[in-house]
């Protein structure tokens, strides 16, 4: 509407009319402008409809790719995720699955419509694209889907034939059974056939090949067990084995046939043969050299197998007794022959009973020393495997420690590459000072060390099953019932045993000190100079033994010869032998003087039946006031006296000051028995002496006894 100008008519302060103020008029206040305006809001609006219809068809655009993009994420999740899609899914799991598939895809186009506003062209576009993608969809997933199912079906047959193969091999002592297999294994091939689309050639080649390796796996299962059937399902069925295989079973089989024989002769063999040795000369017999072989093998098996069981038994054994043994040290109770295992052999079970008549304590066994040591150095590999608990029984326990650890050191292969050299070594030093071997016995026709074995062998069982130290009378009555004659056996037999102790003891020094020098230089074995120093060392000490030993000798000969004499000139009081009489009245009251303190015998003859006492040839002297170190001292002096022949006690501090001494005799077993006291008091028995008066020989300076 057009606006009308106005004028303002102001008045001043003082009532004085002021000039009218024109204001100047423009085409707005007229409607001018509006007019204009009204014309150009029509073509804006026509620009507006424009942009309208370009969003909504960028926006319907848009929703087609997007709709695009939306089904190639479907496709990555359903179908091309590596862990979970479609395609990656194989045989059984993949097999029948594209209905499934196909039901999602569409399932998936629906839900995407329903959920997004899109026009009618927008739609026919989706429609269109959608339809498109699933016929590529669709082919790939049946192809995947045909491709799966048929290696399932295959997978499926093959392992239908396998267990119809096993199951063949598993009754293959039943034809009737092994029939029925066949039967299925020609089925799964039609069916395989079938599924493979394979003409009637390929089909008949599947089923023979199958029934073909059947037949094999049987006869294979036959031949391994040794089963002489086999010969006779070969002809059986040979027909229907492929040919390439005939000639390896013909073969085989009377490979099979020729083991089957063996086996048979060796079995034969080893029932009637009277040994080892007689299973193995038959064998060897055999004319046919191959089959003389093959039942050769089989008999030495049977008698290694038989050795090692027995072996295994035997340790077993020999483990569970020193268990008890063991045990028996702690609760401080006795073994007897009762915890000995009868299973064990006669060798064996003579080490342990002397094991326990030594209460676990045994001395060393020269002989069994020496023999181990010989093992060791020139059949290690025997020695490696050797069962040590064995020989336990006659070997100290500091010796059967050590050759335990050599034992180990040649098993690791750290030890045995220098033993031969220091065996060379150390028997060139024994020569040197006579020990290299045994003096020469007078055994005729026997060799020197063959006797000494038979007898010490024989020596031992001997002390083994009585307990005690064989006598003089009994070692000759040994050596006789081997055929060696001649009075002065025992004799020289004790000779033989020392220079055998002598020689062992050497060797064993020396090991030792080369032992000693390893523990002194981080386990390193001492170098050859060394070990020559060593070797040389002992010698020089072993010589400087024999010449003081020699001089001994010397003066103990004198020494005796003064004692006995003096014996001979004593008056023997009532029913005492003349040795008890001197050792009493005279020896003991030299003795005392010496030691500085009084000894007292509380006890000489007695009338006790089976008593030294009774047969006047022993005393009891009193240790009761002595203190430990002065009845060592004591004893010291009575094992000193010729004229004494042993000495009983159970005082724990004298049995373990002198362990070792044959003059000592443990009475503790007594003690227990008869309910005696052998601690405060040494039983001292003496010679058999009771030599009469000598006699001056006329016109000599001489005694005649």
């Amino acid at each position: 509407m057009p606006t009308i100008p106005q004028y303002n008519s102001n008045v001043s302060p003082d009532g004085k009319a002021l000039p009218a103020v024109h204001y100047n008029i423009t085409p707005d206040m007229t409607g001018e402008a509006q007019a204009k305006a009204m014309g150009n809001s029509a073509d804006g609006l026509q620009q507006i409809a424009l942009a309208v219809n370009q969003i909504n068809d960028l926006r319907d655009k848009t929703k087609v790719t997007q709709f695009n993009n939306d089904v190639e994420k479907w496709k990555q999740s359903t179908l091309l995720d590596k862990e979970n899609g479609y395609y990656t899914k194989l045989g059984q799991d993949a097999s029948g699955k594209s209905e499934e598939i196909m039901k999602n895809y569409d399932d998936f186009v629906q839900n995407w419509i329903s959920n997004n506003r899109v026009s009618k062209k927008s739609l026919n576009d989706i429609n269109s694209i959608s339809t498109s993608k699933r016929t590529n969809i669709l082919s790939g997933v049946t192809s995947h889907d045909l491709e799966q199912t048929n290696k399932w079906a295959e997978t499926e047959g093959k392992l239908g034939v396998e267990n119809a193969i096993t199951s063949a091999v598993s009754e293959r002592n039943n034809p009737e059974n092994i029939e029925k297999q066949v039967a299925n294994v020609v089925q799964i091939s039609l069916n395989q056939a079938g599924l493979q689309k394979l003409d009637a050639q390929s089909t008949q080649d599947l089923v023979k090949a199958n029934k073909s390796t059947l037949y094999t796996s049987v006869l294979d299962a036959k031949i391994q067990e040794g089963d002489l059937s086999a010969k006779d399902f070969f002809n059986q069925h040979k027909d229907d084995i492929d040919p390439k295989y005939h000639s390896r079973y013909i073969g085989a089989i009377k490979n099979e046939e020729d083991k089957y024989k063996a086996r048979d002769m060796a079995k034969n063999i080893i029932a009637s043969a009277k040994s080892e040795r007689d299973a193995i000369i038959k064998a060897e017999s055999i004319k046919d050299v191959n089959m003389s072989d093959s039942v050769l093998s089989r008999v030495k098996q049977h008698y290694s197998q038989e050795e090692h069981f027995k072996n295994q038994a035997q340790e077993q054994a020999l483990n569970s007794f020193y268990t008890k043994a063991v045990e028996a040290a702690k609760n401080e109770t006795p073994l007897s022959y009762d915890d000995i295992p009868d299973s064990l052999d006669p060798e064996v079970k003579l080490s342990l009973m002397n094991y326990v008549n030594t209460k676990g304590q045994p001395e060393t066994d020269d002989q069994i020393w020496e023999s181990l040591y010989n093992m060791s150095v020139n059949n290690a590999q025997q020695f490696a495997k050797e069962d040590l608990n064995k020989y336990r029984g006659f070997l100290s326990d500091g010796e059967f420690k050590q050759f335990t650890k050599r034992q180990e050191e040649i098993k690791s292969g750290s030890y045995y590459t220098k033993i031969k050299d220091d065996d060379k070594m150390i028997n060139s030093a024994l020569k040197s000072i006579g020990l290299g071997s045994n003096s020469a016995l007078p055994f005729k026709g026997d060799n020197k060390d063959i006797a000494y074995s038979e007898i010490r062998a024989m020596t031992r069982e001997f002390e083994a099953r009585k307990g005690r130290k064989i006598t003089d009378n009994e070692l000759q009555n040994i050596i006789n019932s081997l055929g060696y004659k001649g009075s002065d056996g025992s004799k020289l037999y004790k000779q033989m045993e020392q220079g055998m102790r002598e020689k062992t003891g050497f060797v064993r020094d020396v090991m030792n000190d080369f032992s000693y020098y390893q523990s002194r230089h981080n386990g390193e074995m001492p170098p050859d100079a060394e070990k020559y120093k060593i070797i040389q060392n002992r010698l020089h000490q072993k010589v400087q033994e024999k010449k003081t030993q020699a001089q001994q000798t010397v003066g103990n000969y004198s020494y005796n010869a003064t004692t006995m004499r003096n014996i001979a000139y004593t008056k023997a009081k009532p029913h005492e032998q003349k040795v008890l009489t001197y050792f009493a009245d005279t020896q003991i009251p030299t003795i005392s003087k010496q030691l500085g303190f009084k000894l007292t015998v509380t006890s000489r003859y007695r009338n006790q039946a089976g008593s030294h006492h009774a047969e006047g040839r022993a005393a009891d002297v009193s240790m009761s006031e002595l203190s430990v170190r002065n009845r060592i001292r004591t004893y010291e002096k009575l094992l000193s006296l010729p004229n004494v022949q042993a000495i009983g006690t159970s005082d724990p501090n004298i049995l373990a000051h002198f362990a070792g001494n044959k003059k000592i005799v443990d009475e503790r077993k007594y003690d227990r028995q008869h309910g005696t006291n052998h601690v405060n008091h040494a039983h001292v028995t003496l010679i058999n002496a009771n030599p009469p008066t000598p006699q001056k020989i006329a016109n000599k300076n001489g005694y005649n006894f």
